[in-house]
């Protein structure tokens, strides 16, 4: 039996707020992990959306390619 309380939801990021979460890491301002626990998301994400973006553009991010 799993425990509700122990579960946690995941959070429906938009291709916007994953663009900007994106282009915050290339300001520079801010490490790439500490931006990533600011806004609750594992590196590994982050670098999928930044690889995507990069590569493909913003069309990626709205299909979660």
């Amino acid at each position: 039996m799993i425990d509700i309380k122990t579960l946690k939801k995941r959070k429906c990021w938009t291709a916007q707020a994953q663009m900007e979460v994106v282009f915050k890491s290339l300001k520079g301002q801010e490490t790439v992990a500490k931006l990533c626990r600011r806004v609750g998301i594992s590196r590994s994400m982050y670098y999928r959306w930044k690889r995507d973006f990069l590569t493909h553009g913003l069309v990626d991010l709205k299909h979660g390619l």
